[in-house]
């Protein structure tokens, strides 16, 4: 996953954490639809049974789910800073060469 966060150049909008949101919250909606169908929760800590306890671990996977968004969204900042430094001297180093080539023509 890092070389393609790295090689790539694809932009994370913020609004886009929406999606990923929306598709946790599909998922556990969809543990409902289960339960209600087989009586098996698909993960122990969904069940409700358990109280504050599993409250907490939904409100703790949905917060989590933002807060891992705008991480990457830090990570690609770094990648674009990095990049544009290495492009600002790889553009000084190219100057340099094409007056060096010149003087001696």
């Amino acid at each position: 996953m890092m070389t393609d966060v790295i090689l790539n150049r694809m932009k994370l909008p913020k609004r886009m954490v929406l999606m990923p949101f929306f598709t946790i919250l599909f998922y556990m909606f969809l543990t409902f639809i289960i339960y209600a169908i087989k009586n098996v929760w698909v993960y122990p800590f969904l069940d409700w049974n358990q109280g504050p306890k599993a409250a907490i671990w939904y409100f703790a996977i949905a917060i989590s789910v933002v807060v891992i968004y705008f991480f990457m969204i830090g990570i690609h900042l770094v990648r674009n800073w990095i990049a544009k430094i290495l492009d600002n001297e790889s553009d000084r180093e190219t100057i340099h060469f094409q007056e060096t080539r010149s003087t001696m023509v």
